[in-house]
């Protein structure tokens, strides 16, 4: 075969880094008669009846007394369920260890939680699948898988079509690709799969508002990964605005699990626009910052002033004046605190 066989163990971690850049009222109640409630209805009901029935005579002396009922109610019925449930998935946790089933755990299980359990199903389940990833992969570096997507489809993503190969292994790891909620994705020739949440969007509706603004910061990337081939291939505003999303979600949930997560992703890409890759570079040859970048930090500078993507922007642009402009020891060693923020 090919380059695109013989890049697949670096492409493997390649895909990695895609993922990388580019997880939920207790009201008991209870109804119960008194004993002077039942005596008083015994005693109307008895009213009733004929007196030398010996079926409707109390024998005296003796109370009637009747065991309180207690009623089940939604608000106890759902508790219980909750309750269950959560003893379900804690188990899962720490016994199933099998990415496809903790899946079906989520598809099963997902709609009777509160939003707080859907929430850890949900970012167990996208850990999980994330962590498997290498593993997956190896499906696709079989240079038969590559050969066959290249030859039968010309290089094709499309897994609603890869399914209906002639290559019965293509055809069977592409069903599996989709019941596994992945997508593919070609970078530099090779064909990898990568986690797709947009397959996630069926349950977004059982999910907080917390969990749903990440799956946007996750799904962006999953749509349409900003980085491949090193270099950025989206617009540079679209690549600004998921820094933006990203800091806006660790402004607005400083305590969630999930924070550690976007501020990784938010400081690779930061660190990608202020430092520049390969193909999307900051500096020229000579060490000399690209005007056309240089006017993009000016111009964003100022639309940003005041916010925490502005300062950071303010700090290197005034360490780049000092510096003349050029990729020096000194902004080097800057950007090599930029996961700082």
């Amino acid at each position: 075969m090919n380059k695109k066989s013989n890049k697949s163990g670096s492409f493997k971690k390649f895909a990695a880094y895609i993922c990388a850049i580019m997880a939920l009222c207790l009201i008991f109640s209870f109804g119960c008669f008194s004993k002077s409630d039942i005596a008083q209805k015994t005693q109307e009901e008895s009213s009733t009846t004929n007196a030398g029935s010996a079926s409707s005579e109390t024998p005296a002396g003796k109370d009637i007394e009747e065991s309180p009922s207690v009623e089940s109610t939604p608000s106890t019925d759902a508790q219980m369920a909750e309750n269950e449930l959560r003893k379900n998935f804690d188990k899962l946790k720490n016994d199933e260890t099998d990415p496809a089933k903790i899946l079906i755990f989520l598809e099963e299980n997902i709609s009777a939680a509160s939003k707080p359990l859907a929430d850890e199903i949900a970012y167990f389940n996208f850990d999980a699948s994330e962590g498997d990833l290498e593993k997956f992969t190896d499906n696709y570096a079989d240079p038969e898988i590559q050969d066959a997507i290249y030859n039968e489809f010309n290089g094709s993503t499309d897994l609603e079509e890869l399914k209906t190969s002639q290559n019965r292994k293509l055809a069977i790891l592409a069903q599996k690709t989709i019941d596994r909620k992945y997508r593919l994705f070609n970078t530099e020739g090779f064909i990898t799969p990568i986690l797709d949440y947009k397959a996630y969007s069926e349950y977004r509706q059982y999910l907080s508002k917390e969990m749903n603004d990440y799956l946007d910061i996750m799904q962006s990337e999953s749509d349409k990964p900003s980085i491949s081939d090193m270099g950025i291939i989206i617009t540079m505003d679209d690549f600004k605005s998921r820094i933006i999303a990203s800091y806006a979600f660790v402004d607005n949930y400083p305590d969630s699990v999930r924070k550690p997560r976007v501020e990784d992703m938010r400081n690779g890409k930061l660190w990608i626009y202020l430092a520049g890759i390969d193909n999307t570079p900051v500096f020229d040859f000579n060490g000399a910052i690209i005007p056309e970048r240089l006017r993009d930090f000016q111009d964003t500078d100022k639309k940003f002033e005041g916010t925490a993507f502005g300062k950071a922007l303010k700090e290197y642009l005034d360490l780049l004046a000092i510096e003349n402009y050029s990729y020096t020891q000194n902004v080097k060693d800057y950007l090599a605190t930029v996961s700082s923020y």
